[in-house]
């Protein structure tokens, strides 16, 4: 177990004896992720769910602009842990549209989606939503006419 692993277990059970982590010194999403998979694990309720809303809360503020390493490697925990998925995974996603112009032009990001195929098809299918929507406008304007 890794010492970041440790500290997220240690967190998980003061959760569990007085429902609330105590504020700690290293706290990212990657922390954050971390307690979450310990949590879900032992099922956990209340810590997965604070958890949940700590990391959307965290993915939103997080930009590739404040350092591309940590940015892929959040992206990667998150696709790693399939039950992570859902909003996560969206939040993830969109943050990764809002910033595609830069984040293409990154080494560390294309190799990512090389290595998360999961994450490329979701970031390829939210690109393609606005496409989508003008094709189905088209096919319900030329049913209407």
């Amino acid at each position: 177990m890794s010492s970041d692993s440790q500290q997220a277990a240690q967190n998980v059970i003061r959760h569990l004896y007085y429902l609330n982590p105590e504020p700690i010194r290293y706290r990212n999403a990657l922390h954050d992720i971390e307690m979450w998979i310990i949590a879900h694990e032992y099922e956990v309720a209340s810590l997965i769910t604070t958890s949940e809303v700590t990391i959307a809360d965290q993915l939103e503020s997080l930009t590739p602009l404040k350092g591309i390493s940590h940015f892929t490697d959040v992206l990667r925990a998150i696709y790693k842990a399939p039950e992570l998925g859902g909003e996560l995974r969206k939040i993830a996603v969109q943050a990764c549209k809002d910033e595609i112009e830069h984040l293409i032009s990154q080494h560390k990001f294309r190799k990512m989606l090389m290595e998360v195929p999961e994450m490329a098809v979701d970031l390829l299918n939210e690109m393609a939503k606005p496409q989508q929507e003008r094709g189905r406008l088209m096919r319900v304007q030329r049913s209407i006419s």
